[in-house]
């Protein structure tokens, strides 16, 4: 939810770069046909303009998670000072029209600023009936492909396929055949064109719908980051004309694209061969067979890490094994010194927020735990046989928690709960405490193999509060309450999935 927030912030910092309007809808008419917005004249909304009414919403899979969906196309009827009047002609969602709501608003003015008006002409082919199509071929044709038909004219190489260029953006070609009625010719149509206006407004509507697509494909997708998207859009200090960053792809960024590129179309190779079915490879000798079988099986492979990388693991679990550093038990007791002191722990983690640049860093954690160890109370020394659990959080400044190959550190703080039995073998005497520690403090290291499975090492230290909830004699030694400061060293195997 954070990372929605946050990036929703930092969006609308940059609305003025992106053309983008925050409104609210002030009001809706009976029909739910007519809207009101509190944007006019200074957001720069003109009248008669096209627009798409958006509206963030929580996600269907995740209900942390936001999204942006449309909600309809509007058209301008009249512009304020400070409010604006809409038609709906084309409705989307309409449990989402509610009075009040803020919504974003794309208009075509704002959204295409700048942009001249494309050049038409209008071609007009006359000929007859069963010659009209050639003719309209043969006038599409540059003035390069009408030499190379003459007889002492050869072409001696040729750079490109044939291409027709003009001045213009567009031709709008009409056919018209000769026809003949008492005697006389005149020419009849065949195909009209459409109209050089409606064409050019149609146009230049499909070119603001699209740039409406591509934006909510990129907000909506999951791998969207609004702090980069934010920071292409930073204008230099003192001139809002230029970016700071540069219009051209830095090295870093071909070489990705290049990498992205070149495993699609080794996998695009690779389903291409065999949907042939398995006389495939008949048409190759042995040597164009091998490289092609080594082209195939490098495909699946970056196919199958490309899947693993964009399922990252969000759960590890692990087992350890952890020796007792700290040593709580009198040495005026020369009865009884335990030797073997030890905890068996059980760990669940969990990454809250995967592929983000900072709070991947984060994961939850909770453990359970059997102690054996011992304590001197009393000038005595008894053993201690704990059952707790903890909840905490680890924090990876370096790397993500399910990354593999590298030596990750991490930090983490916790607090525990749980009961003690307090027993000797020499004293007839035992109690029952209740344990509590808050804060402690850990910290790790692990290494994940490519399988999944890790090692790891986990030294931590806590104060434990202990609190006395029965005994098996009336006037105990025992003290009611304690405290003692342990320090472990833990090592354990885990399986990240």
């Amino acid at each position: 939810m954070l990372k929605a927030v946050s990036g929703w912030i930092l969006l609308l910092l940059s609305f003025n770069s992106l053309a983008l309007t925050q409104t609210r809808l002030l009001q809706v008419s009976t029909s739910g046909q007519t809207l009101v917005f509190d944007a006019g004249v200074h957001e720069k909304l003109k009248e008669n303009d096209f627009g798409v009414v958006l509206k963030q919403v929580k996600s269907l899979d995740n209900q942390n998670a936001l999204r942006v969906v449309p909600v309809g196309k509007v058209r301008n009827v009249k512009v304020g000072t400070d409010h604006s009047v809409w038609v709906i002609f084309d409705l989307y969602q309409e449990g989402l029209l509610q009075r009040g709501d803020v919504f974003t608003l794309f208009t075509e003015s704002n959204m295409l600023p700048g942009r001249r008006p494309y050049e038409l002409k209008k071609l007009q082919v006359v000929s007859s009936q069963k010659d009209v199509k050639a003719a309209a071929r043969s006038s599409l044709e540059d003035e390069s492909d009408r030499l190379a038909k003459v007889k002492s004219y050869k072409k001696s190489h040729i750079n490109h396929g044939s291409s027709y260029k003009s001045d213009e953006d567009f031709e709008l070609i009409e056919l018209e055949k000769w026809a003949k009625h008492k005697e006389r010719r005149f020419r009849t149509g065949l195909y009209r064109s459409q109209n050089a206006e409606q064409f050019k407004r149609n146009l230049r509507l499909e070119v603001f719908e699209g740039l409406v697509t591509q934006y909510l494909q990129r907000v909506n997708d999951p791998d969207f980051n609004y702090a980069s998207f934010y920071d292409k859009q930073m204008r230099e200090p003192g001139n809002n004309f230029f970016r700071q960053r540069s219009n051209f792809a830095t090295v870093w960024e071909n070489n990705l694209a290049y990498n992205e590129k070149s495993i699609e179309s080794n996998a695009k190779l690779s389903r291409s061969l065999l949907e042939n079915g398995e006389r495939w490879s008949e048409d190759y000798s042995d040597e164009e067979l091998g490289m092609l079988l080594g082209k195939i099986s490098i495909a699946q492979e970056k196919d199958r890490r490309a899947r693993v990388v964009s399922r990252p693991s969000r759960f590890h679990m692990a087992v350890d094994y952890s020796k007792a550093l700290s040593d709580n038990q009198t040495s005026t007791d020369t009865s009884y010194q335990k030797s073997s002191r030890y905890s068996i722990n059980a760990e669940l983690e969990f990454v809250p927020m995967v592929k983000h640049p900072l709070w991947e860093r984060f994961a939850v954690n909770a453990q359970g735990t059997l102690t054996d160890d011992a304590v001197g109370l009393a000038g005595k020394n008894f053993d201690r046989n704990d059952q707790s659990f903890t909840m905490g959080l680890n924090w990876f400044p370096f790397f993500a928690p399910y990354t593999e190959k590298v030596i990750n550190i991490y930090l983490g703080t916790y607090f525990r709960a749980g009961y003690s039995k307090m027993r000797s073998s020499f004293y007839d005497e035992k109690a029952n405490y209740t344990l509590m520690s808050i804060p402690a403090f850990r910290a790790g290291l692990r290494y994940t193999f490519r399988n999944k499975v890790s090692l790891r090492m986990v030294g931590s230290i806590e104060t434990v509060s202990f609190e006395k909830s029965g005994s098996s004699v009336y006037n105990s030694s025992l003290p009611s309450s304690f405290t003692k400061t342990d320090m472990n060293l833990a090592f354990g195997l885990g399986y990240s999935f």
